[in-house]
């Protein structure tokens, strides 16, 4: 496929190039005249320059570049460091600590979620298992595991027949 068929600038110069009327063109692609001559002056102004898009921007951000800074950093610390008895951040942890540190006023997991990916930080699953602060807790551990241990079955006893 030709770039001439996909784009409105290309298609209309190419129709002009045939002598084509503006009206002509215009019907043919359900668009108004004046359009077709804007993309036109566009394409003899700029040249090949006008297929580029022109982005606008659209909303502002509606967190600062410090602000999505501060989150950042603050994925990057363990949570035990800070006082949090897990091990690693959840985007809820994450997103509750942001606000409760001031870093923002209200911000939601998603967003928290597109500010990571941007900065290419990946982030896991909170793990249930808690950490106990008993010094002893490595050997009741150790202790319970051997007392949980399943016996051989059992034969009920009964006979069939």
């Amino acid at each position: 496929m030709l770039l001439a068929e996909t784009h409105p600038a290309l298609l209309y110069g190419v129709l002009l190039g045939k002598k084509m009327r503006v009206k002509d063109i215009a019907s043919l692609y359900h668009c108004a005249e004046d359009h077709v001559c804007d993309v036109i002056h566009a394409f003899n102004k700029d040249g090949l320059d006008c297929l580029k898009p022109n982005y606008r921007g659209g909303r502002p951000a509606t967190f600062s570049k410090e602000e999505r800074s501060l989150i950042i950093e603050l994925a990057q610390i363990p949570p035990q460091t800070i006082g949090f008895p897990f091990s690693h951040w959840s985007l809820a942890k994450l997103t509750q600590a942001a606000m409760d540190r001031g870093i923002v006023t209200s911000i939601t997991a998603e967003t928290v979620q597109v500010i990571l990916n941007e900065a290419h930080i990946t982030y896991q699953n909170t793990k249930t298992w808690k950490q106990s602060n008993d010094p002893e807790f490595e050997t009741k551990k150790k202790t319970n595991r051997i007392a949980i241990q399943p016996s051989a079955p059992r034969w009920p006893g009964y006979l069939c027949g």
